[in-house]
């Protein structure tokens, strides 16, 4: 359990990503390249375009939180505008692996130029010592430590092992 001090500092970054999250959620569509997409649909791109390691169906499905349904429903509909193809896994043939077409790669990087100008002023009191720092915190907090088992703590609740993903 958190000390009343810690407590307070936790609340006090979850009042900023708040307010983050109401910036980067000012409307549930975005216009991507002339095309309508989700917010899902959108994360869904950044993920696999920052992913450190091969995306998978099951490993699109943990990081947005939804089903395996959904995920497919949410894969079809980017291979369909030719955003995303879906390639065999380099270690296993029979897995798929999600990547970035080229055409939505270089959409993704100008669509990411055009946010990142648009909210540098935000930073501007910032140096960039501070903002680095600031997103090396932020990356810190992003993923959930592995349980003691190594498994990951958002799927073992759900019964499936890391090599199923």
């Amino acid at each position: 359990m958190a000390s009343e001090l810690r407590a307070g500092f936790i609340g006090r970054a979850l009042e900023s990503f708040v307010v983050w999250a109401r910036v980067l959620d000012s409307h549930r569509t975005f216009v991507f390249e002339g095309m309508q997409l989700t917010r899902a649909q959108l994360e869904a791109l950044f993920l696999i375009a920052h992913s450190d390691e091969p995306v998978t169906p099951g490993l699109l499905a943990d990081a947005l939180d939804i089903t395996p349904g959904a995920v497919t429903q949410l894969v079809a509909g980017l291979v369909d505008r030719d955003l995303v193809r879906q390639e065999p896994h380099a270690d296993d043939g029979r897995r798929r692996v999600l990547a970035l077409s080229s055409a939505s790669r270089t959409q993704v990087e100008g669509f990411e130029r055009a946010l990142t100008d648009r909210l540098a002023p935000r930073f501007d009191g910032l140096t960039d010592e501070e903002l680095r720092t600031l997103a090396v915190l932020l990356r810190s907090t992003t993923e959930r430590p592995p349980m003691p088992d190594g498994t990951n703590p958002d799927s073992a609740e759900l019964g499936v092992a890391p090599a199923d993903r």
